[in-house]
């Protein structure tokens, strides 16, 4: 299986966005860049978290709230910030949305019927 992208809508305080993201079933968090989290408004928190990238390397990244809408799910979604070049979602909000990656396909499909409400 090769690596997997989805298109992801998300929602801050302004106008979503539709992005493209790389599915990363080795991370917790979803990560995605200052500017997309500028670009919706997303909602910054006066927190940060320590996470550890695959290179061994830390970081203390801000936290943000968005919306997140995947195949038409929905969910709230913890969003760390970062300088990346490309969005990365984790595995908090597959779980939230109630889908995971088919290793048969390379594809996002549902683990259950219901979803996140809020």
């Amino acid at each position: 299986m090769g690596h997997v992208y989805v298109d992801v809508e998300i929602k801050g305080t302004k106008l979503g966005t539709r992005t493209r993201m790389f599915v990363d079933t080795g991370s917790t968090r979803s990560i995605i860049p200052y500017s997309l989290a500028e670009e919706v408004g997303a909602f910054k928190t006066p927190f940060r978290t320590r996470v550890e990238y695959g290179d061994g390397n830390f970081k203390e990244l801000v936290r943000a709230d968005v919306r997140m809408n995947i195949m038409g799910r929905e969910t709230p979604a913890v969003v760390l910030l970062d300088q990346i070049e490309e969005p990365i979602l984790g595995v908090d909000t597959l779980e939230a949305l109630g889908l995971a990656v088919d290793p048969a396909s390379g594809k996002l499909k549902p683990t259950r019927s219901f979803i996140t409400r809020a």
